[in-house]
């Protein structure tokens, strides 16, 4: 189905961080061949292993893009390049404190490209740094969420926090998901 852009009035990428893992070298993109739309890729074949592809996606920092309509209907979208991209860069990113890093490139590009065809004056959030085209521009569409949260309304069980805030609690959510202690 189609949607009108005009009906998006909320936009924004839910992040859940890596579940830690023993690391093995096991290679689940060969094993789950699995490609995007526009590469030949056709989930209607059979082939999709849904609890193989929630494994891959565990092992690494998952990002949704969800969107928001008017008439209360929500889109989430989750990106295979992505989800490659994480892959790639999964042991770089095990120390790397900064948060942007942690988010998948495509999620970032349709999630900015979605709230500038918008516009802050028709998105219903709060976006005080919109138009700045930085990170911290960026960092207001980001919600931190734990993995077993499947919120189904964008105002239901996240938590946001300010710039200052974020990068240094950043550490502490690692920190908790893992049991760990730097």
């Amino acid at each position: 189905d189609q949607f009108n852009l005009d009906d998006v009035d909320f936009v924004d990428i839910e992040h859940r961080a890596a579940v830690p893992v023993d690391d093995c070298d096991e290679d689940i993109e060969k094993r789950n061949a699995l490609l995007e739309y526009w590469e030949g890729g056709n989930s209607s074949n059979g082939d999709y292993d849904a609890n193989a592809m929630n494994k891959r996606w565990g092992r690494v920092d998952e990002d949704r893009l969800k969107i928001h309509f008017t008439d209360k209907q929500t889109l989430y979208l989750r990106f295979m390049v992505d989800l490659k991209e994480m892959e790639e860069k999964r042991k770089e990113l095990a120390d790397d404190p900064d948060l942007m890093h942690h988010i998948g490139t495509h999620t970032k590009l349709w999630c900015r490209c979605i709230a500038n065809l918008r516009g802050a004056m028709n998105l219903k959030q709060h976006l005080p740094n919109f138009g700045d085209q930085g990170t911290e521009e960026m960092e207001d569409f980001i919600e931190i969420c734990a993995r077993e949260d499947e919120s189904d309304h964008h105002n239901a069980n996240k938590f946001r926090k300010s710039i200052h805030r974020r990068i240094g609690s950043f550490h502490l959510m690692m920190d908790n998901l893992t049991g760990t202690e730097n």
